[in-house]
This record gives structure tokens, sequence and C-alpha cells, in this order.
């Protein structure tokens, strides 16, 4: 499985996965943190795109600034109350 063809930081990470397990591996490489993150961008171009529709700069941010709103807005609809 191991082989000097690959990646070495993806085979460390394979390695240190299959010894410490799933769980106490995710905390020190804060797997879990980076997957709320794509998580996020993945709903961002799914809801509103992959390109900003502006050319101008100062509406580009403005249109990032609306699209995170309405994302963060959409996801306070969402979160159960607990």
């Amino acid at each position: 499985m191991l082989s000097d063809a690959h990646n070495p930081k993806r085979m460390s990470n394979l390695v240190a996965h299959y010894a410490l397990g799933l769980i106490r591996w995710q905390k020190p490489e804060q797997s879990g943190k980076r997957n709320v993150s794509e998580n996020a961008m993945h709903r961002y171009k799914t809801m509103i795109g992959s390109k900003l529709h502006s050319r101008d700069f100062n509406n580009q941010q403005q249109e990032m600034m609306l699209a995170a709103s309405i994302l963060n807005r959409f996801t306070q609809l969402g979160m159960p109350e607990s």
C-alpha cells in the first residue's frame, strides 16, 4: 500500500490515520474545521454560483458581502433549537 511514488504528506497522513484511528487523528490535524469550511464553500457555490457577476472591484465586494449574509441567514433558519 505505501509507496514512494505517492505524495509524502498524504502517506504520512494515511499512516497516522491507520495508527491512531479516525477520531484521534482528526483532532491534531483539525480536519473537522477544514471540513466545515469546505462545506461552506460548497454551499456558497451551489446556491450563489462559482463566479462573480460584477466587474467592478467595489461591486464584487458588495456582492460577496450580500451572498455571505444570505448564506448566514439560511444557516440560521435551518439550525435546530437545542
